[in-house]
C-alpha cells in the first residue's frame, strides 16, 4: 500500500510500522505457542527519491495468497466479534492462540518454497544474485528447512529467532534491520521478503534496496 501511494504521487515518504504483543493472546502453559512467541514491534520509512544514472531501487513485485480452507490451523477461538469473551471462554481459554504445529510447519515449508520460486521465475531473478531472503521468523526448522530446498547458503537467510521468538507481523522489519545492521543488505542489492500468517496467508517481495 505504501509502495503503491508513493508511486501514484499521493505522498512522498511512509512509515510502515508493524507491532505485537502476543503475550496477551498465549496460554503460558501451552508448550506448543508459549515456547515460540515473543512480543516486538519494527518499523521502515519508504521515501520515493528518483536517482538519475541507478537501477531503480524499491519494491521490485509483490504476490500475496491466500487458502481458507486451511484456516483453522492456528486461531483464536473467542474473543472477537463472532464469538465474544464470556466467563465460559476464558475459563476454557479459547482466548489463548490455538495452532497445529506439525502440519502447519509443513504447509508454511511448502507454501513459500514454492512462492518464492514463483516470484524469481516471473521477475527473472537468479536466487542466487539475491543478497539477503528476509522471511517471517516463525520457527528456526521452517528457515531451516527453506534454506535447503532453496540450496542457499544459511548466511543468505536472516535468522533472529533465537533471540526476539516469533513476534509475528513484527519479525520482518526486525530481521530487515538486523540484516541491514550487520552488513548483509548493502545499497542496490536485490533482498527477498516472505512471510506467512493465520488464514493461512502468506506474501513474497522483490525489493532492490
Amino acid at each position: 500500500m505504501a509502495d503503491a501511494m508513493i508511486r501514484s504521487g499521493q505522498v512522498k515518504t511512509c512509515l510502515v510500522v508493524a507491532a505485537e504483543v502476543k503475550s496477551r493472546s498465549i496460554d503460558p502453559v501451552d508448550g506448543d505457542t508459549a515456547l515460540l512467541f515473543g512480543d516486538g514491534a519494527g518499523a521502515v520509512v519508504l521515501r520515493g527519491e528518483p536517482e538519475a544514472g541507478q537501477l531503480s531501487r524499491g519494491l521490485l513485485g509483490l504476490r500475496l495468497h491466500a487458502d481458507g480452507s486451511q484456516h483453522g490451523l492456528i486461531t483464536i477461538p473467542a474473543g472477537g466479534s463472532r464469538r465474544p469473551t464470556t466467563t465460559g471462554t476464558v475459563e476454557a481459554k479459547n482466548h489463548t492462540l490455538r495452532m497445529q504445529g506439525a502440519p502447519l510447519f509443513r504447509l508454511a515449508v511448502k507454501r513459500l518454497d514454492q512462492a518464492i520460486r514463483e516470484i524469481v521465475k516471473e521477475f527473472g531473478v537468479d536466487i542466487h544474485d539475491i543478497a539477503q531472503l528476509v522471511l517471517h521468523q516463525a520457527n528456526g526448522r521452517i528457515l531451516d528447512q527453506l534454506t535447503k530446498r532453496l540450496g542457499v547458503s544459511p548466511e543468505r537467510v536472516c535468522s533472529v529467532i533465537g533471540r526476539y521468538g516469533n513476534t509475528s507481523s513484527a519479525s520482518l522489519p526486525i530481521a530487515l534491520d538486523h540484516s541491514v545492521r550487520s552488513g548483509r543488505i548493502l545499497p542496490h542489492d536485490i533482498v527477498l521478503l516472505g512471510s506467512f500468517g493465520g488464514g493461512v496467508t502468506w506474501a513474497t517481495g522483490l525489493v532492490r534496496w
